[in-house]
Order: structure tokens, then sequence, then C-alpha cells
């Protein structure tokens, strides 16, 4: 019996083993489980600073994605321009303290733009700041939609 159970504990260490780097093989074959998500293809970044340089992180992006993805009835596309406040190139060190500011153009799928004034952030409020303006953006683009007055025209709202 006593070899009977070395046998049986090496073929459970075996198989144990066995397992352990079929999993390990998969998972680096997969690429470690680090996706990278990608900005939705209805912002627009134009000129000034671009999303690599502001280094987004994988959350970022998502509350950039769902914020408009819960106007996407409203929204068609959002232009938005970044710069730091003291020059279009931004800072030289993207910190969450460093200060930028941003211009965005929300245009909505009834022919109507919004665009808010210049907004001033600290980098570590800059995507807050955009969903912010990008959800109160639809609603504004939503009640000015539902006038019958300015309907089948191009209008563009400017907040002041």
């Amino acid at each position: 019996m006593n070899s009977k159970f070395k046998k049986i504990v090496f073929l459970l260490i075996g198989l144990t083993a066995f397992a352990s780097l079929g999993t390990y093989a998969i998972y680096s074959i997969r690429g470690g489980g680090k996706h990278r998500v990608v900005l939705s293809s209805k912002y627009k970044f134009s000129k000034g600073i671009s999303p690599a340089k502001l280094e987004l992180s994988n959350g970022e992006i998502i509350k950039l994605n769902r914020s408009f993805w819960e106007n996407r009835e409203v929204l068609k596309k959002a232009v938005l321009t970044v710069a730091g406040q003291e020059s279009d190139r931004g800072p030289k060190e993207m910190t969450p303290k460093a200060g930028l500011k941003f211009s965005l153009e929300l245009k909505g799928k009834s022919g109507m733009t919004y665009s808010p004034e210049n907004i001033f952030c600290q980098r570590g409020k800059l995507v807050d700041e955009i969903a912010r303006y990008v959800g109160e953006g639809a609603k504004i683009l939503a009640s000015y939609a539902s006038d019958p007055a300015l309907q089948n025209r191009e209008v563009e709202i400017v907040d002041m």
C-alpha cells in the first residue's frame, strides 16, 4: 500500500503541474489579460493635445465612452480641443495637477451644435468635466430639438 500511495501522490502532483502550465500557456497567449480600451470614434480630438499625450487610463476612456453612449439618441459627434493653460502644446509633464483648458463642440443628430465656453481644469479632473459637459450639452440639444420653431434648421447654441 505504501508504494501504491506514492504513485497516487506523484500522479496528483503531475496533473496539478500539467494543469498549471496549461493555464499559464493560455494566459500568456492571450496577452496576459491586459486589454487596452479604445476611445469611441464619436470623439474627435482637434488640434492641441492628443489623447496619447493625455495618457488616458482605461477607466477614463470607459467613462468618456459611457457619457457618449448614454446620450447616443441626441449626439452625433463630439469635437474636443485640449490645450495647456499657458500654451497649446500643454504642460511639459502631464501630472494630475497640470493646468489644462478644453473646448467642446457637440453635434446633435438634429443638425444643431452646442459649444460651451472654454473650460479650465486640472488634468486629474479633465475626464469628469468632459463627461459632465457632454451630459449637459445633450440635455440642452434635446430641449432645443423638441422646439417646433427650430426643427429642420441648423442652430448653433453657445453657452455663456
